[in-house]
């Protein structure tokens, strides 16, 4: 174990990186893939020991480590690091502990003993290797190695100077004189330091650059402001001090937004008037000189979109000057220019929640993307404050954002952090008519949604419940009842996923009405989709066609792309199920192409999945399997632990189409396995039933019918009428098989008797099982089995049926 420690900017990342290649190239890892990277990028899900051992534990064991509890877990990747080769590094380890984000929450004290202990154990008994890179030498890890990355050797300096000067043809000549050799030194091979001075050799003889960065050293920080190379602070304050002092002072604004700044939004800041006066009046064209200035200097770099990033030592530098230049008001005018940042990016936030439901998504994300650091750094604020519409209107946008980009662990941190701050001691929420209220709901709603998508049907109910009876306690305005719609709209979804089909279809009506009167488009649409999905369910393909076409209208008129891409996916698989191959991969690749747009990855999925399910039916088995696998990276790289299943399902099933049967069966116990820890129960049911039909190819009768009636217990519990039609349907051609001809009858006609509608299209070969064994066994038998099972008389459109086959 080795901590690389040293200032911003000296390439202690990339040095770590550079050796992880060097690992997996050379075989000093067991597997290419075990050089494995864990950023303590600031935030609340970043650090802890649970963090870590999940990253390296989902990497090495794939998503059924996360079944695990903590303290398996831990003793699972302990074990795989004692017994094998891994590399591990941990970059930005200082955001754990020693230089926090002061927006987050920090590890606590018996978070850091466990973490030390944890590191205390790995470097006794380990095979494997951590590389930490951290700004200080992190003392508080005890007697571990420590190398100090001060910058680059003598030849590397030498090669970078070249690059760097290459488009800077007055400095070549320049370089001859003794002085710059003096400069290089004097720089110490720092790679930002260099980045920062060496241009201005274009203008300036090296001699006098090296004096002026000397008499820069009068600005150099202490230890407790980051800052602890002199040669890097003293190479900005040559850069800064270019900058008139109204330029600087303005600046210094930049240094509280984190990672990017946009002209436009401090523009808005400068149009606060409550902002402090040195950030007051300045236009976006004001904005975008000073910040071209800046970069022209080498203080920031200009990117794509009209923003510039900015570099971490960059902000410590401007923090420090800001309070030396303004030591009595400094911590006032701070707290003044954060709360006018947190007002203009709380708008900002509410604009990007209305794009990201209309035309602009896809923008929106990337937006968000850009300004994800400065929009969580100020939620962290707005909590800490109790500027609870601030936070709400930022929230709303990032659990958007989390949601598209499958980072559920940093969104339930969030959560977590939210529902502290604003219930009371006994969990009671505020009122939901207060901005407190309105952040709880959007807090608790979100839980409840990450809840249903990880199949934790039961909490999600009570989360539910609990909102709808805080709505309760409010006056029944129209507002009201439109929330309380898209609960009853919510729990649909909840009775729909534990196939209470009638149930989903009552709150979906239900919610649809209320929604519909109100002029609720996006609700609207979302009732007629799920309506379209109970329908689908029960095989009805053509009302569910009928129900999908309603809400892609609206979504398009809407300019809702999210919704527009699942329109197109659920068209597409009513067009797959009716044979229409070629227009449901036309639907398949539209909403494939939005959701790529959009960055979705758990929808890109879904899509690979489906497309694979379509290749399968294609009679590509090959393509199949490439897009169930590409489906499954992505899942067990976000963690999607229910969705994993659904690959292993359909891998199953294409290697036992192949005659692949042992493979065919690992495949789907391990679906039958995470579909029971999750307590996905139609998914266990689905699993079981394959599981049979794999007994059943390979000759294990009993064990074939085991597996049926287990599969079948479930969905008739469920009454789960398509399922329950495949069980009935396999156990009996099972006993045809075995000669109980009569028994197999009996089966056939209870999976006939399932809908009313014969034929029925769920019943596939149905009939035709009918009608043979009404051959074999003769009418009278028929007539005799019918109404035993069923209660009723043989019905007439039957008896034609198996008298004409």
């Amino acid at each position: 174990m080795v901590v690389l420690h040293g200032p911003g900017g000296t390439g202690k990342t990339e040095l770590a990186k550079a050796f992880g290649r060097w690992s997996r190239d050379t075989g000093a890892v067991d597997k290419p893939d075990w050089v494995i990277t864990h950023s303590f990028e600031p935030g609340p899900a970043a650090s802890g020991l649970s963090s870590v051992v999940d990253t390296v534990g989902l990497r090495v064991f794939g998503t059924r480590f996360a079944a695990l509890g903590l303290e398996r877990r831990l003793a699972a990747v302990e074990e795989v690091l004692s017994t094998r080769r891994l590399l591990l590094i941990w970059d930005n380890f200082e955001a754990a502990h020693t230089v926090p984000n002061p927006a987050a929450a920090s590890m606590t004290e018996p978070e850091r003993a466990a973490l030390a202990a944890f590191l205390d154990r790995f470097a006794r008994n380990s095979r494997s290797a951590i590389v930490i890179t951290s700004r200080t030498p992190e003392a508080w890890l005890g007697e571990v190695r420590r190398v100090e990355v001060t910058g680059l050797e003598r030849g590397e300096a030498v090669q970078y100077a070249e690059h760097l000067l290459a488009p800077y043809p007055n400095a070549q000549p320049r370089r001859e004189q003794r002085a710059f050799g003096e400069l290089m030194q004097w720089l110490e091979g720092h790679p930002l330091s260099m980045r920062l001075v060496l241009p201005s050799l274009d203008t300036t003889d090296p001699a006098r650059l090296l004096h002026r960065l000397k008499r820069g050293e009068a600005l150099l920080l202490g230890p407790g402001d980051g800052m602890r190379n002199g040669s890097l602070a003293a190479s900005i304050a040559h850069s800064f001090t270019h900058l008139s002092q109204a330029e600087q002072r303005a600046l210094t604004l930049v240094g509280l937004v984190h990672g990017v700044a946009d002209p436009n939004l401090l523009a808005l800041v400068s149009k606060d008037s409550a902002a402090p006066q040195p950030f007051r009046g300045h236009t976006t064209e004001d904005w975008e000189r000073l910040l071209r200035r800046a970069a022209d200097l080498g203080l920031i770099t200009e990117q794509d979109e009209d923003t510039y990033r900015i570099h971490s030592s960059l902000s410590a530098y401007l923090s420090a000057w800001w309070r030396a230049d303004d030591p009595d008001g400094h911590r006032a005018a701070h707290a003044a220019a954060t709360e006018a940042l947190l007002r203009v990016y709380a708008q900002f936030g509410a604009l990007l929640t209305r794009e990201l439901s209309g035309r602009s998504a896809s923008g929106a994300v990337a937006m968000i993307e850009i300004h994800r650091r400065t929009l969580t750094s100020l939620l962290g604020f707005a909590c800490d404050q109790s500027e609870w519409q601030s936070a709400a209107l930022i929230v709303q946008p990032l659990y958007a954002y989390w949601k598209i980009r499958g980072r559920s662990a940093e969104a339930q941190a969030w959560t977590d952090r939210l529902r502290l701050a604003l219930e009371g001691p006994d969990g009671t929420p505020p009122g939901l008519d207060t901005p407190a209220g309105g952040l709880w709901t959007l807090a608790a709603l979100d839980e409840a949604a990450r809840q249903t998508a990880t199949h934790r049907l039961a909490e999600a109910e009570r989360t539910y419940r609990t909102i709808l009876a805080a709505l309760g306690r409010l006056t029944p305005d129209r507002g009201v009842r439109q929330a309380q719609a898209r609960i009853h709209h919510n729990l649909g979804a909840l009775a729909e996923r534990q196939g209470l089909l009638k149930d989903a279809t009552e709150l979906y009506e239900r919610s649809q009405n209320v929604l519909g009167e109100a002029g609720d488009a996006h609700g609207e649409a979302n009732a007629f989709h799920h309506l379209g999905i109970v329908a689908h369910d029960q095989e009805r393909l053509a009302e569910a066609e009928r129900w999908y076409l309603k809400a892609l209208g609206i979504r398009e008129r809407l300019g809702d792309q999210p919704g527009t891409a699942a329109s197109h996916h659920h068209l597409g698989m009513v067009a797959q199920e009716q044979g229409r191959l070629a227009e449901a991969t036309e639907r398949y690749r539209k909403s494939l192409a939005i959701l790529e747009a959009l960055g979705d990855r758990p929808g890109t999925a879904r899509s690979y999945s489906q497309l694979g399910m379509l290749a399968a039916q294609q009679g590509r088995p090959a393509a199949a399997e490439k897009w169930y696998r590409k489906s499954l990276t992505v899942r067990e790289q976000l963690g999607s632990r229910h969705e994993t299943a659904v690959d292993y399902h359909h891998l199953g099933i294409l290697a036992q189409n192949q005659g692949r049967l042992a493979e065919a069966e690992d495949w789907c116990r391990r679906a039958l396995r995470v579909s029971e820890e999750t307590g996905n129960r139609p998914a266990v049911a689905s699993s079981r039933h394959q599981l049979g039909k794999i007994a059943h190819l390979g000759g294990r009768h009993t064990e074939a019918e085991q597996w049926y009636r287990l599969s079948l217990e479930i969905s008739e519990e469920l009454d789960s009428r398509p399922a329950m039609v495949l069980s009935y349907g396999e156990l009996g051609l099972l006993s045809e098989e075995r000669g109980r001809y009569r028994e197999a009858m009996e089966w056939t006609v209870r999976c006939l008797a399932c809908f009313e509608e014969f034929p029925h299209p769920a019943t596939g070969p149905g009939p035709q099982h009918l009608a043979r064994l009404t051959s074999k066994l003769g009418l009278a038998v028929l007539e005799e089995v019918w109404p035993s099972v069923t209660g009723d008389a043989l019905p007439a459109a039957i008896r034609d049926f198996v008298a004409s086959e």
